[in-house]
């Protein structure tokens, strides 16, 4: 009745080589979520609303008293640099 929910995400990536010692990634991961769902991991299946419960908040009520509403929106920029420096003589 409420498993479904709205997720969009997006993955954006990319490198640049300034040389060849060199390298720049970068990445950024944007995620939005937004739906009903119990409010933490449901090890077992989830209790049912009782008789007592729909007649006092009728049907969509009793069970949105068992869950929460979430919106979550997640934002991850990442710019690692790797350095490959040649050998040289002096060493």
């Amino acid at each position: 009745m409420y498993s479904a929910y709205q997720q969009q995400s997006g993955l954006i990536k990319g490198n640049i080589r300034p040389n060849r010692d060199h390298k720049i990634s970068w990445s950024i991961m944007n995620s939005n979520h937004s739906g009903w769902e119990p409010f933490a991991a449901m090890r077992d299946e989830m209790p049912y609303s009782s008789e007592a419960e729909i007649k006092k908040f009728g049907l969509d009520g009793a069970w949105k008293r068992k869950l929460l509403y979430r919106i979550k929106t997640t934002k991850a920029p990442i710019s690692p640099m790797n350095t490959h420096p040649i050998a040289h003589s002096l060493s």
